[in-house]
């Protein structure tokens, strides 16, 4: 086989693979579709997403596609995309740039099991705030799916149970009911979630169907103040 001939299949591999990953999340919208003009945005959004394995090549980001897409209808618009290792140095780097450039910051991965340091204890250091153990996120993970229980041995159940050690003082949303899974926001900007990438589409979706620019404290004139249906707020654990 040629070295053209090889170049030409694997191009075509890769464009079915990219398209079906593609349709299976967003199957309406592989057409460019530009931001309705009739949306004022009044504030800036960025995404930090932590992923060897999309530095690695082995992943494609869609991530900060399913973000700029949760953001249409909303005063917030996606200003910034970058993707960092699992290393403290640039996590703490680019966080820090980030929240003082942008009004929010969506902070992704860095938080499952098999991560020694999560992003929890890396921000709560950040913000000077201690690390407790979540009550609502450990009865949600046993709740929806069993998650705990399903634990194979003792550790692999502390490994679990320390996705749910989040910073205290933080808010902690649970827009998707569909999945255990939540937001934890420090500050009222930092926003940690999951980087698994249907999860990550279920929590913004959802998270995007309130009034967050109230709930974060940002004001925007009121007369135009975006107020879409939803109880995510009542679903809002704050009493950390």
């Amino acid at each position: 086989m040629t070295a053209k001939i090889f170049s030409q299949n694997l191009a075509s591999r890769l464009a079915a693979k990219t398209t079906t990953c593609y349709t299976s999340f967003y199957p309406e919208r592989l057409t460019f579709r530009p931001l309705s003009a009739k949306t004022q945005k009044y504030f800036t959004a960025s995404l930090i997403s932590i992923s060897e394995n999309v530095l690695s090549g082995e992943y494609v980001d869609m991530n900060s596609r399913f973000l700029a897409l949760s953001l249409e209808t909303t005063p917030f618009q996606l200003r910034k995309a970058e993707v960092i290792p699992t290393v403290r140095e640039d996590i703490e780097e680019s966080i820090a740039a980030h929240s003082k450039k942008y009004d929010i910051v969506f902070v992704s991965g860095g938080i499952s099991m098999r991560h020694t340091v999560k992003t929890y204890e890396i921000v709560a250091d950040m913000y000077g705030q201690e690390l407790a153990y979540h009550q609502p996120t450990l009865d949600r993970m046993d709740r929806d799916s069993g998650y705990l229980s399903r634990s194979k041995s003792a550790q692999e159940y502390q490994q679990k149970k320390k996705m749910a050690l989040l910073p205290e003082g933080s808010k902690i949303v649970f827009p998707w009911e569909e999945h255990w899974g939540n937001i934890v926001v420090v500050n009222n900007k930092i926003h940690m979630l999951s980087g698994v990438p249907p999860i990550f589409k279920g929590l913004v979706e959802n998270y995007f169907t309130a009034p967050i620019a109230s709930f974060l404290g940002l004001q925007i004139p009121k007369e135009k103040e975006l107020m879409l249906a939803s109880d995510t707020l009542k679903r809002c654990e704050s009493s950390m």
